[in-house]
């Protein structure tokens, strides 16, 4: 049965508040005739109480809405969608009618994509309407008639309607079409999303690393893929992902989807270093070069570079402000970083406790202690002086800050202590990880300069302490002005005990005191290394300096084999020197390592770094990647990387940073969707000029005008538009400068996009109009409400009542 109809009043009201008036002024007129009761005949009473009566009605504007005469318009629905509707058959359609609207004058119509369609075609001796081609169906009911419509209701609903009354087709009920709905780049994967309404189907995907034929069951089903490797170079055309299912329903056009993802982007490569720019680019770009004191400081000039690559760049060479830029791009940015190996690089370039450390997925040190640092600041009266040079403070406080920010630069995993000494020892901290020493507040309070300076007793105490196995690396901030009895005996200790002395002296140059001739020959006869520094603002400097010298270089120059595995396992084994002794952090991803341990680069014994295998023997790892928050890094610990291996390093890594602030969500249905989120810490961007480009994959010249993206809330910018037929390269853009970018498939027409009878449209179709859902069940006829007229009363009414007041009048003079 068709849904029920609301019934409203036949008579309304345009001026209520009149009519109300009116009532009002009629109810006391009746009032003061009953009280008063004038000698009138009785027809006078009647006509002039009928005339006050039609003149208060006629007053609130009263209006008749009657049926209107007219011919019914059927309308039926011809788009692709409704293929498979049995209506489309003209014999069918036709005994449909008949029952629906036996006797009822009617027109029919039919509609696809646009105008009204009135000319039949003769198919086999059967006048019928043809199916028209439509990328969209619009459904345009003309006012004032009621409409008999046979559809999906697959359609956008106007606004305003007649009353419609929606005849469901049985067969567009499940009508068992199966679509591919979606078909996305997803970082290195092509992930296809395919619904199946009707029975088993074969699902084809090409352009992926492997070709793959999926059987797909009734209902939902999503593949995933990885893509097609493809040459880092921006010219190359990388191979078009294509979704297809067999045919085996009356839509072919949803069976197939096909994405072309795009090639790397044209963005920037920063080359730093000392040795000059590479020769070229492996990827077929160029590169920017820049000397390690170039590098920019500016946070935004780190949103150009795909990839930066530090080549053989040691630690100091980076200030702390171009330190923190590089994390920031890396970690927050999401760009891609490569640290190329060297003499100047890892443990020979002092990476140990620096930013650079922190970024590498190759440690420069080894995870186990391998020394004991005592580091002594010389804690005398005479440290108690100020420090000349405007470095501010005492020379003691000075001092002691150069040493607790050496503390912070050593392997995190040595043994670590720290104190003064005058005329004794004071440990600020002692024998702890120097990671763990590191995080302490020192000097600890209390700590100061006073006393003698007792420096062969600081000596001899450490050296007694030292213990066996462990070398102790004793590094002492001192002018070294004491005497030192004695000092050969004390030498012979320390070597005896593995004390390596390496002095910091910071009083006067030369050695014309005995103190500081014997200090000089402790340093020699123990095999420590020597600074001398007078200017206490560069003290912090030379006691990384310092550091630098007594640390074990790690660098071998005897050629190692080196064999790449996982991402980089297609390139072939070579012997590479110099190369850096590594470590592999826990969570990175080894790319290339040593073939085997030799006796003159290490066995099994020692730790190089390497991971220990069956036979005990160890394997140094050379190469290696991984993620750091947004971003990726790779480390080589090795000079020189051939072109092949350069590229399948950056091509491991390289990629478009993207601004923080700005978080860009794609919905790549139909409507493509693109929301961005503009906050800056607790600071939402408004105002911000945004805007959608889409270029064609197959043309780079190809680009439709961009689309602003239109603020919708704080902070919050969002637009939906027509999916491109073609495969399609979406950028957001802020202003001339793009934000993020994303593969869109090319896409079948809208009206492809759903198949069977949209229920809910229908219900509110007919509950706009007043008309009803017309179930497969119901066998008619139908009780069409028709469209309604509205005839105005209020003349009639008024001239009415006139009348009656007259022939009131002219009975009383009568009388």
């Amino acid at each position: 049965m068709p849904d029920a109809i609301a019934m409203t009043s036949p008579v309304s009201f345009a001026a209520p508040v009149a009519l109300a008036c009116a009532s009002v002024a009629l109810a006391a007129a009746f009032a003061a005739a009953w009280v008063r009761r004038p000698a009138v005949p009785t027809m006078t009473y009647l006509l002039a109480g009928a005339g006050a009566v039609l003149l208060a009605l006629a007053a609130g504007a009263p209006a008749w809405s009657r049926p209107g005469a007219g011919e019914v318009l059927v309308m039926v629905d011809v788009s692709p969608s409704t293929r498979a509707a049995r209506y489309r058959d003209g014999a069918s359609f036709r005994a449909r009618v008949q029952q629906l609207l036996p006797g009822v004058r009617r027109r029919v119509v039919a509609f696809s994509g646009g105008a009204a369609i009135e000319d039949p075609k003769q198919f086999d001796g059967v006048v019928w309407f043809p199916e028209e081609p439509a990328d969209r169906t619009v459904f345009a009911p003309p006012a004032g008639q009621t409409v008999v419509l046979f559809s999906d209701a697959q359609f956008e609903i106007p606004q305003v309607a007649p009353p419609v009354y929606v005849v469901v087709d049985p067969q567009l009920e499940s009508p068992g079409d199966a679509a591919v709905r979606r078909l996305e780049a997803r970082g290195d994967d092509a992930v296809v999303t395919v619904h199946n309404g009707g029975g088993p189907r074969e699902l084809t995907l090409s352009g992926t690393e492997e070709a793959t034929r999926a059987a797909v069951p009734p209902g939902p089903m999503v593949v995933t893929r990885k893509l097609a490797a493809s040459p880092r170079a921006p010219t190359v055309v990388v191979p078009t992902v294509v979704a297809r299912l067999n045919a085996a329903d009356a839509w072919p056009e949803n069976d197939v989807l096909s994405l072309r993802p795009p090639p790397p982007p044209v963005a920037e490569r920063w080359w730093v270093g000392t040795g000059g720019p590479p020769p070229s680019d492996p990827a077929g770009g160029t590169w920017r070069f820049f000397r390690p004191s170039e590098l920019p400081t500016d946070p935004a000039a780190y949103l150009a570079p795909a990839v930066v690559v530090l080549d053989n760049v040691p630690a100091d060479d980076l200030s702390p402000t171009q330190s923190q830029r590089l994390t920031q791009y890396a970690r927050d940015l999401g760009g891609g970083l490569l640290i190329l190996g060297g003499d100047h690089a890892f443990a020979a370039g002092g990476y140990a406790g620096t930013a650079i450390e922190t970024l590498s997925p190759l440690a420069s040190t080894p995870p186990e202690p391998a020394a004991h640092w005592v580091l002594l600041v010389d804690s005398s009266g005479s440290m108690n002086a100020p420090a000349a040079g405007g470095a501010g403070g005492t020379r003691w406080r000075v001092a002691a800050d150069a040493a607790v920010a050496l503390l912070r630069s050593l392997p995190p995993d040595d043994r670590a202590s720290v104190g003064g000494f005058a005329a004794g020892l004071s440990w600020w901290t002692r024998d702890r990880r120097a990671a763990e020493a590191g995080a302490q507040p020192l000097p600890p309070p209390g700590a100061g300069p006073g006393g003698p300076t007792e420096l062969r007793r600081a000596l001899a105490d450490v050296t007694a302490a030292a213990a066996a196995g462990l070398p102790t690396q004793l590094v002492l901030l001192t002018d070294a002005n004491a005497d030192v009895p004695d000092a050969a005996a004390l030498a012979e200790a320390m070597q005896r005990k593995n004390v390596r002395l390496h002095l910091l002296a910071i009083g006067d140059a030369g050695d014309s005191s005995p103190g500081q001739r014997a200090m000089r020959q402790l340093v020699a006869d123990t095999g420590g290394t020597l600074v001398e520094e007078t200017d206490p603002g560069r003290w912090a400097a030379a006691a990384r300096q310092l550091l630098r010298r007594a640390a074990p270089v790690l660098l071998e120059t005897r050629p190692a084999r080196i064999n790449f595995v996982g991402g980089l396992s297609a390139l072939p084994a070579r012997e590479v020197a110099p190369w850096n002794r590594a470590w592999l952090k826990a969570g990175a991803t080894l790319l290339g390592e040593t073939a085997s341990s030799t006796p003159e680069t290490g066995g099994a014994d020692d730790d190089a770094g390497g991971r220990g295998n069956r036979n005990g023997r160890s394997r140094a790892p050379l190469a290696a990647r991984w993620n750091l928050g947004e971003g990726n890094v790779a480390a080589a610990a090795f000079a020189s990387p051939l072109p092949a291996e350069m590229e399948a390093l950056l091509h491991a890594v390289a990629r478009p940073p993207r601004d923080p602030r700005l978080r860009v969500t794609w919905d790549p249905g139909d409507p493509l969707r693109v929301t961005v989120d503009a906050v800056e810490g607790d600071r939402y961007l408004n105002g911000l000029d945004l805007s959608l480009e889409l270029t064609q994959a197959s043309r780079a010249d190809a680009r439709a005008a961009p689309v602003r993206i239109p603020q919708t809330g704080p902070g919050r910018y969002e637009l939906a538009i027509d999916s491109p037929r073609e495969s399609a390269l979406a950028t957001v853009r802020q202003g001339r400068r793009a934000v993020d970018r994303a593969a869109v498939a090319g896409r079948y027409p809208p009206e492809f996009g759903a198949i069977g009878n949209d229920r809910a449209a229908m219900r509110e179709l007919a509950r706009r109009g007043g008309g009803a859902v017309i179930e497969p069940s119901f066998a008619g006829p139908l009780d069409l409400a028709g469209p309604r007229r509205d005839v105005p009363l209020s003349a009639p009414l008024a001239a009415a009542g006139a009348a009656c007041v007259a022939a009131a009048l002219i009975c009383w003079k009568a009388s």
